[in-house]
């Protein structure tokens, strides 16, 4: 399986028993983030607030994808693969159960920073290192590219926030002003290393944090992803 995608690795529990395989998309294959289950039962949030994050107890259900949300997604993601970002895919066999996006544009104050535009896996997929598995990949593909941090777009969801902090990413100082403008009601995150304070929360739902992927700094070896050729959407 190494000699055919980036990485391997074993997904057991809830009657599955399966190798997960992390290759490289054809952006024509966009259209299949419509697979992912991205539904998810979300009790708490994270809100930046006075310089600190703090959690609020919250009763939402995220649905699945509509098809409506699909097409803005792709809208969206579209120019970042055409601009010579990289779409990933974890494969369950032919079942697409995990996507992210690097983007290809380098932002930042010293234009050393790659954005992590997109990141999903399968509500029954979730929580067996399938996430870490993308962003492993992810990182390797950023640092191959001469970056030297990610800026991490994310929901306020616990479980997002949480992620990436025990990924190693940190809060930070700013935040990208276009970025922001762009994405007022995520999680906008971004490098340590400009000086800019970030803005003030525009309401309840938006949280200003910046993260630095610390794995990233440490990767030398070259993005090794395979293109999967031939999909079907």
């Amino acid at each position: 399986m190494l000699d055919e995608c980036a990485g391997t690795i074993a997904v057991v529990g809830a009657g599955l028993g399966a190798d997960v395989c992390v290759v490289e998309m054809d952006a024509a294959d966009l259209g299949r983030i419509r697979e992912i289950d991205r539904s998810e039962s979300v009790r708490r949030k994270h809100v930046y607030d006075r310089g600190e994050l703090r959690p609020v107890e919250i009763n939402h259900e995220i649905p699945r994808w509509s098809e409506e949300m699909v097409a803005e997604a792709t809208e969206m993601l579209a120019p970042k693969l055409a601009a010579g970002g990289v779409l990933l895919g974890a494969f369950a066999g032919d079942t697409l159960v995990g996507v992210a996006v690097l983007g290809g544009d380098f932002i930042g104050a010293q234009s050393n920073q790659l954005q992590l535009v997109f990141l999903y896996v399968s509500n029954s997929f979730r929580r067996r290192g399938i996430a870490k598995q993308l962003m492993d990949e992810v990182c390797l593909c950023a640092r191959s590219r001469g970056a030297k941090q990610l800026y991490i777009s994310a929901t306020e969801t616990e479980s997002a926030v949480g992620f990436y902090f025990r990924y190693g990413c940190q809060l930070a100082e700013a935040v990208d002003p276009v970025l922001y403008e762009l994405e007022p009601a995520d999680i906008t995150s971004r490098s340590i290393s400009d000086s800019q304070p970030a803005p003030p929360s525009r309401g309840a739902d938006t949280l200003f944090v910046t993260l630095k992927c610390r794995a990233a700094a440490s990767i030398t070896r070259s993005c090794h992803v395979r293109r999967q050729r031939q999909m079907q959407i």
